[in-house]
């Protein structure tokens, strides 16, 4: 299934406080927060990519050539809901396909679409790229609480890393990946 990918709504929080890696790394003062907040957003925009999840509610789009042989998966589980399914014809003009023709199935993960018994996608002619989008909304939650504490544990472990190697270092320790590859998502 060949798709791409878009962000829509970026996350509206991290997953960790700068206080959270400075009690960790035993950093007294506020002088650096700005770094380290840096430093959080990078970590976790790397365990996502790493995951092939997302970790604090965020929408995305998916775009599709043609339509997918339901059922299908969405990237970036945990999936939370689907807020609108579009396709575009051949003179681009755009249709919404309505959310009774569809069942989102957000329990499986990676999250998935099916079609509703007797329905099938539209006999219409996609135009020839970006012919149908998939808007949704995925994450574990709104609030760093939601967040597993395994991506935690490897945000701390990089913000840390990078404190100790303040200078050409910005690779990321393998620890890190250590850390979160028994839940990383893998595609067919």
């Amino acid at each position: 299934m060949n798709y791409r990918m878009k962000l829509i709504t970026a996350p509206a929080a991290e997953p960790l406080l700068a206080a959270d890696v400075k009690l960790y790394a035993h950093i007294s003062h506020s002088v650096e927060d700005g770094i380290i907040t840096g430093w959080i957003k990078y970590a976790r925009e790397q365990v996502e990519q790493f995951w092939k999840r997302a970790l604090i509610t965020q929408t995305w789009e998916v775009t599709f050539d043609k339509f997918p042989v339901a059922p299908f998966n969405l990237p970036r589980p945990p999936l939370q809901s689907v807020t609108s399914i579009k396709y575009y014809d051949v003179d681009n003009t755009e249709y919404e396909f309505a959310a009774s023709n569809y069942f989102v199935d957000t329990d499986h993960e990676p999250g998935r679409i099916n079609l509703e018994h007797g329905i099938s996608w539209p006999a219409v002619t996609l135009r020839e790229i970006n012919g149908l989008k998939i808007r949704f909304v995925a994450g574990y939650g709104d609030a760093a609480t939601d967040v597993p504490q395994a991506a935690k544990e490897a945000i701390i472990l990089y913000c840390a890393y990078r404190n100790e190697n303040r200078i050409g270092e910005t690779e990321v320790p393998k620890a890190f990946y250590d850390i979160l590859r028994p839940d990383r998502v893998y595609y067919q």
